[in-house]
Parts: structure tokens; sequence; C-alpha cells
């Protein structure tokens, strides 16, 4: 005895082969790739660590190994994926890769990181000798918190009352300026 299969239950039966076969079914282990955004990682201490796994989209599996797409915020990055902002001294994005032994794909995590100015020198201490042409003024930033230091890619101008041509970049040139201009102000940004 013969059945004949009709149309719709041919490509039914299709479906659910493929559907249910192992080799054809893939589950993303890796997760989704995901943005995270932190324009001010100083104001908050929770913003010190921030966990790249967690940060995922999708349903990711643990297991997986993290890599930096950027070498010089290699040692930000733990083994365990959490990442230390407060060691990144530059603003800008940042791209983590997180691979995992039973996947093809892999999943990115970008951080897009804001700048950290740094605080006024309040407390003073930022007194430079009158023979030192080249005092670098980052130096001189005050911070209350451990392990956060200032953006060294941010930019300086002199104050109102400060000749311009004193300062290059963040070079201050105490020599030029001569004995007694302690009270000459800096703006960082």
């Amino acid at each position: 005895m013969s059945y004949q299969i009709k149309n719709n239950a041919f490509v039914l039966l299709i479906f659910l082969i493929l559907f249910f076969h192992p080799l054809v079914v893939v589950s993303q282990c890796t997760g989704e790739d995901k943005v995270v955004e932190i324009c001010e990682k100083e104001k908050n201490t929770d913003n010190q660590s921030l966990n790249l796994f967690d940060s995922l989209g999708g349903t990711p599996s643990a297991g997986g190994t993290w890599t930096a797409q950027n070498p010089t915020v290699r040692n930000a990055l733990s083994v365990d994926g959490t990442l230390n902002l407060w060691i990144i001294n530059r603003f800008g994005d940042y791209v983590f890769t997180y691979s995992h032994p039973n996947c093809s794909e892999t999943a990115d995590v970008t951080v897009r990181l804001g700048g950290y100015p740094g605080e006024d020198n309040i407390d003073g201490g930022a007194n430079a000798c009158s023979d030192n042409s080249s005092v670098d003024l980052f130096n001189f930033l005050d911070n209350d918190l451990t392990n956060l230091t200032a953006d060294s890619n941010g930019t300086w101008s002199a104050g109102e009352d400060t000749p311009g041509d004193l300062l290059t970049g963040s070079v201050f040139n105490a020599m030029a300026a001569g004995t007694g201009s302690a009270n000459e102000r800096f703006l960082g940004r």
C-alpha cells in the first residue's frame, strides 16, 4: 500500500527534521553585541568595575574568554571579564570580544567611556621651581578616589591673567614665568 504525501505535509515534515536535527540547530552561546555608555566614571564608585559578561545581550553561556581589541587597555581587563574603568585614562570607544569554545561566533561589548578631567588643586602643592622649564600640570590635579587618574589626552589652556606662551600642551614653563608666579592658573579640559 502506498500513501501520497501532499505538498504541505511534505514541507512540514522537512521543516520538523531540519528544526530538530542537532547539526543544523546552533545556539548563540556567546550572546549578542552590546554597547555600554559610561560618561562620568568618577561620579559613582560603582563605575570603577564593569562586568562585561553581564553586559552582553542575549543568553550567553559562561566559560568563555575575553580579549581587548585595543592592546593599551589589556591591563584593565581581568581573566573573568571584569573591566577596571579607572585604569583606562583616555576617553573613547573600547571593544572587548567574548568567545566560547563551544561556539563558532563571538560577541562584542563596546564601552563608550567619557573622560575624567581630574579635580582642582585646592589643597595647594602645585609648586614648581623657577629653574624648571617643563612642569607637567597633570601631576598637580587632585583626586580623592584611589586608582583614578585624569585623562592624559585632555587639553589645557592658560587662565585670563596668564601669558599663553608659558604653556605648551600640558607643560608649563616655570623658568620663563620667573619667581613669584605661583598664583597663575591653568584650566584643564
